[in-house]
């Protein structure tokens, strides 16, 4: 696990944790974002999914958590650069990761329900039923975070 000390200061805005009811609500989320780390969803995975979706939504505080996340996985550099420009990821060679990439992209940005279409037939072409869920559970968590983190932090370094 990344050491959040070693990230640059944030403010809090909104104490997410600030009464019994969110800090357990905040503790089940981050349960559940732990329970998916394994087998389905290798880390590595996770972590460029985490960063490319924080890109997309432009979530400082979690861009920088994840950028740590994926550097301490062995994530290539170059690859890193790639995440939260789907043209770049669209041209990946590991079709794999693309498509999972694309799907990400497909549920955090503003589409209508047919843009769903293709990636999520892409997804279904590379990832087993089993990893599609894990996959598509991963990004509702990670967008539901970068929600939290816009609103209720404000990173006081560029990100």
């Amino acid at each position: 696990m990344t050491n959040l000390a070693n990230l640059p200061a944030a403010t809090s805005l909104i104490n997410i944790h600030g009464s019994k009811s969110t800090a357990a609500t905040s503790r089940k989320l981050m349960a559940a974002s732990e329970a998916l780390n394994g087998p389905a969803l290798p880390a590595a995975l996770g972590h460029l999914i985490d960063l490319h979706v924080s890109r997309l939504n432009g979530c400082s505080y979690c861009k920088l958590l994840h950028l740590a996340e994926a550097r301490e996985t062995g994530v290539d550099e170059a690859l890193i650069a790639q995440m939260g420009d789907p043209a770049a990821v669209a041209a990946l060679e590991d079709r794999r990761l693309a498509a999972a990439l694309a799907w990400a992209e497909a549920l955090t940005l503003p589409c209508d329900e047919a843009a769903l279409d293709a990636p999520r037939a892409e997804l279904a072409r590379h990832w087993s039923p089993e990893e599609q869920a894990a996959i598509t559970v991963k990004i509702a968590l990670i967008n539901a975070w970068n929600r939290l983190g816009r609103g209720a932090w404000h990173v006081t370094e560029a990100a």
